[in-house]
């Protein structure tokens, strides 16, 4: 067979077989530059070469679809970048710091605040903060990573990324994964709306039979605002919570569900109710409510973050609560929990809970404070130098109560020997 014609027949054999896209995305960062590139909004970031997935065709002539991208090798754009120039060029959105992930490029804002002063309304940030001093008697909302240099006191610090605090978190409440919090906190209040719903409608029915007449009109809206705004606060307050969780950065609420929450702000608004509150209109909200889908309210967005450990110095009479891996110097009388839980020094009352590992120098004290340290996973680790009287242990729903101090305890998937017979 002569070469060409060789040629020829290998390149027609080779487009008949499907083949993935084989794209690639080139950077712009500035030559020399070293250290975090930082952009203002519309800098041209890098550009994107496609090379599109190609389907195939059988020896017969029947068509053979592309195959998809391989699981794990997409690249995703966050919110702080979009494509231009038919979809080309990669271009920022908003000012920050730009994060080139292999499976994610995203603009990143970064703040500075000297101290969070306490204050009825929650601070609300898109983006990483760093916080020079303290945080005292604030709610705080952050969409990447959080750093105190001070302490966190009498404070709810809610952040999508990771969070870090070199001085004490005393009083306060710290939760890590924005996304997860919100949707389980919308369920909470979703059902409080629809439990002080259903009083409201006995409530209006017992205004009905005294009156003897409909529920309806501005004549019963007045009455009922009276009644609302004295006997029903949870509902008040459970509907302001949803409304103001519409605003977080970084979440994208399901369109019916928002929809439903812009309906109950108006519905139960004072002026609403004075000039023509209907019943009917709020129970059948309520049903909506109801039937809504049981799945997250969240919808996923995919955001750039910066790697940071979360790592807390002293907690004291405080709750954590994360997704992932937390480290803490010592803790309190409070309650953590988390994938895996790493205590430098020691933990003295309260409860902390690890699925996969907790590992302590120190667990309880020599006065028998009473402490418990659970392992939800069947091959999750347990392990501390020493621990004392009056400290509990749960591996997996197995419980183990210390009456003696023991050094050296490892609780694990292998059996054990050296901690006291099981309660």
């Amino acid at each position: 067979m002569r070469k060409d014609t060789l040629a020829k027949f290998h390149e027609t054999w080779d487009n008949l077989h499907p083949r993935p896209g084989a794209g690639r995305i080139e950077s712009f960062r500035p030559d020399g530059l070293t250290g975090p590139w930082s952009v203002e909004i519309g800098t041209i970031l890098g550009r994107r070469r496609p090379d599109p997935a190609r389907p195939g065709m059988t020896v017969t002539g029947s068509p053979v679809p592309a195959p998809p991208i391989e699981s794990g090798q997409e690249v995703y754009l966050g919110p702080g970048v979009t494509l231009m120039s038919h979809g080309t060029y990669i271009v920022a959105t908003r000012s920050g710091y730009v994060l080139w992930e292999s499976h994610i490029i995203d603009v990143v804002p970064q703040y500075e605040l000297p101290e969070v002063e306490a204050a009825s309304t929650p601070l609300v940030v898109d983006g990483d903060l760093y916080v020079l001093g303290s945080i005292r008697g604030r709610s705080l909302v952050v969409s990447g990573n959080l750093i105190v240099a001070g302490d966190v006191r009498q404070a709810a610090v809610i952040v999508g990324g990771a969070i870090q605090v070199q001085g004490t978190t005393e009083n306060s409440t710290v939760m890590i994964g924005l996304e997860q919090y919100a949707n389980s906190q919308a369920w909470h209040h979703i059902a409080r709306i629809i439990d002080g719903l259903y009083d409201l409608e006995l409530t209006m029915t017992d205004l009905e039979r005294i009156a003897h007449q409909s529920v309806t009109g501005p004549r019963f809206g007045t009455t009922l605002a009276q009644v609302i705004a004295t006997k029903f606060t949870d509902v008040l307050e459970s509907v302001q919570w949803l409304n103001q969780a519409l605003t977080w950065p970084g979440l994208r609420w399901r369109e019916a569900y928002t929809r439903l929450v812009h309906e109950l702000r108006e519905h139960l608004s004072e002026a609403r109710l004075r000039e023509t509150f209907s019943l009917a209109a709020l129970l059948s909200l309520r049903t909506h409510l109801e039937l809504l889908d049981s799945e997250s309210l969240v919808e996923e967005i995919r955001l750039g973050r910066f790697p940071l450990a979360t790592q807390l110095q002293h907690v004291m009479q405080s709750q954590i609560d994360s997704g992932g891996d937390v480290t803490i110097g010592m803790a309190r009388a409070s309650r953590i929990s988390a994938a895996s839980v790493i205590i430098q020094e020691a933990v003295v009352g309260g409860f902390v809970s690890g699925e996969h590992q907790i590992r302590a120098a120190q667990l309880g004290t020599e006065e028998g404070t009473e402490t418990t340290v659970e392992i939800t996973a069947p091959q999750g680790l347990l392990e501390t130098e020493v621990a004392f009287p009056g400290v509990v242990l749960v591996h997996h729903g197995t419980r183990q109560i210390l009456t003696t101090p023991q050094v050296g305890v490892r609780l694990g998937p292998e059996p054990q020997t050296n901690v006291d017979t099981p309660a």
